[in-house]
């Protein structure tokens, strides 16, 4: 029956988009990567005030280093992490790797331009991710890869 004070009682149904692992997994990276960045640019342009202030704040300038060295340490093991756990879905569970860009994709960017410039009733449909998202996904992956290179390098 329904309640009187309630008439409509509207279930909501909950659906993870990823699963704890991977939310823990975006967690760590988000952090670590953050990090890195912030550590790494005030050691880059230390004769900055500014960055000179926030490594007295940090600790000092070998507090920062580590900081900074520990922030790599996590985002490479997350990274190695995202891999073996990438390759486990593909070739043990089969899963499809939906995050690859396809020419549905350049389609939907087509038709989405066309949207905004109302020459179209509705957006794209999209499956489990848009464009932007595989775009995204791809940025960090490249981004991962420069800043472990160039912060080998320095």
């Amino acid at each position: 029956m329904n309640n009187p004070e309630h008439p409509i009682e509207m279930k909501h149904q909950v659906y993870h988009r990823f699963s704890l692992d991977q939310r823990i997994e975006h967690f760590l990276f988000l952090i670590s990567f953050t990090t890195l960045g912030f550590t790494g640019l005030i050691q880059k342009f230390y004769a900055s005030p500014i960055s000179q202030s926030l490594i007295y704040l940090l600790g000092g300038v070998e507090t920062t280093r580590l900081i900074h060295r520990s922030a790599s340490f996590v985002m490479m093991l997350v990274s190695m992490y995202h891999v073996l756990a990438l390759l486990n879905r593909l070739y043990v569970h089969r899963v499809s790797w939906s995050m690859l860009p396809t020419i549905d994709d350049a389609k939907h960017v087509v038709e989405d331009v066309l949207y905004n410039l109302g020459q179209r009733a509705r957006r794209a449909y999209y499956g489990r991710y848009n464009y932007g998202e595989k775009m995204e996904y791809l940025a960090v992956v490249w981004g991962t890869v420069v800043m472990g290179i160039t912060g080998f390098m320095m």
